[in-house]
C-alpha cells in the first residue's frame, strides 16, 4: 500500500484554517453529513480500527 507523505502540523493547520474560512464547514447538512461518513468507517472498519489500537493501548 502507497501512502502519501506525511503533512507538516503547520501545513494541516494551514489547510484546514482555509477550508474554515470558506465558509463550507459552518452549515449543519454538511456537518451532519461528515458525522455520517465518520460512523460508516467505523462501522466498517471498527475490528480493523481495534486491531490497530489494541497494540498501543493493550484494550480492546
Amino acid at each position: 500500500m502507497n501512502h502519501p507523505a506525511p503533512e507538516r502540523p503547520a501545513d494541516v493547520v494551514a489547510r484546514l484554517r482555509a477550508t474554515f474560512r470558506t465558509g463550507r464547514t459552518k452549515p449543519v447538512e454538511w456537518r451532519t453529513g461528515q458525522l455520517r461518513r465518520l460512523r460508516a468507517l467505523l462501522t466498517e472498519n471498527g475490528s480493523d480500527l481495534e486491531a490497530a489500537l489494541h497494540p498501543d493501548l493493550g484494550k480492546s
